[in-house]
């Protein structure tokens, strides 16, 4: 049973909001991520330089993407780990040592990190085709508009795959098990709540980002505002599943408790 949408989207806010003290490490965490993206995009030019083979610059490039996207992987396990302390109203553990927990999870479950990254893979192999010229513009149109329905049916589909293994230690096949049955015969409802919370965070982004530049043009002042507002919203991605799975499986336990039969002596 699915929680109604006004209910679910208040809990997910609520939620947030009083992890956001707990999360402000994470956000730290998270900025010395981003900066080191924002540096190893910048240093293309050095990349070029120092490398003269395509190859072997696009093999270096592909290395730091699944590094990032690693430290990505540990860092959205031990916030949703974190949410669902907060959710239980249970004591979270402290920061290094949920990231440690984390990255020891993160690591065990590989597996799971190149299967979800799936249609990031077939990106970078359509782009990386194209780099090399030997497919027309028509066929790569058509392969990344068949990566975008792959991505929005791992979207529906695979929305709680991450969860179950950072909550259930479920190993890849069981999560992704769990993740369609929960999905299934319901995707359009579950759409609805994991789309709206996001969309309300988004909008409320968009007018935050028309005030600051409003206030401060386009300097330096409005691009750290942007980035700063930017890392504060990543964490919310992973919040609104989390929360939506905990409800589900909170919802589920009353409903198969009201099936226990009560014995009159």
């Amino acid at each position: 049973m699915l929680p109604a949408i006004s209910v679910f989207i208040r809990k997910t806010f609520k939620v947030y909001f009083s992890s956001f003290k707990k999360l402000i490490p994470y956000f730290f965490f998270l900025f010395f991520v981003s900066l080191l993206i924002f540096l190893a995009g910048s240093s293309k030019v050095w990349l070029f330089l120092l490398i003269p083979s395509s190859y072997i610059r696009f093999v270096v490039h592909i290395l730091g993407v699944i590094f990032f996207s690693f430290l990505l992987f540990v860092i959205s396990i031990a916030v949703i780990r974190l949410v669902n302390n907060v959710y239980q109203g249970i004591t979270s553990p402290k920061f290094w040592t949920n990231i440690k927990q984390s990255f020891a999870l993160a690591f065990k479950n590989i597996l799971a990190l190149v299967f979800l990254g799936v249609p990031t893979i077939l990106t970078y192999l359509v782009f990386f085709l194209g780099f090399l010229g030997h497919v027309s513009i028509w066929l790569l149109a058509l392969f990344y508009l068949l990566i975008i329905f792959i991505g929005i049916l791992f979207f529906f589909w695979l929305s709680f795959a991450l969860v179950s293994i950072s909550l259930e230690n479920m190993k890849l096949w069981n999560s992704v098990k769990n993740s369609i049955s929960i999905v299934k015969g319901r995707v359009w409802s579950i759409f609805i709540r994991l789309f709206l919370p996001s969309l309300l965070v988004y909008f409320s982004f968009g007018i935050f980002n028309s005030l600051i530049r409003l206030a401060f043009g386009l300097g330096w002042i409005y691009i750290i505002a942007l980035f700063v507002l930017g890392i504060l919203i990543i964490p919310f991605g992973v919040v609104v599943p989390t929360v939506l799975y905990l409800e589900i499986k909170q919802n589920n336990s009353q409903k198969e408790e009201l099936k226990v039969p009560e014995f009159i002596n």
